[in-house]
């Protein structure tokens, strides 16, 4: 048998979850919208701030849901 050979990457994943809720009681999540991915706080300009907001505008980029 041969030997096996193995890369090991380690990484950071974030996730991001935004709820908009109904006012009036009982609140019902009417939307939710959700980004995931790898967090690379180096490769960002902005830091943690700038990438939060990316993920928070490509997040709000789906509201509003279209109609089916």
């Amino acid at each position: 048998m041969g030997m096996g050979y193995a890369e090991v990457y380690q990484y950071e994943e974030g996730t991001l979850i935004i709820d908009l809720l109904d006012a009036k009681p009982p609140q019902h999540i009417l939307w939710r919208g959700v980004a995931k991915g790898v967090v690379d706080w180096q490769g960002t300009t902005g830091g943690q701030t700038g990438l939060i907001n990316e993920a928070v505008q490509k997040v709000l980029a789906q509201f509003p849901p279209k109609r089916s």
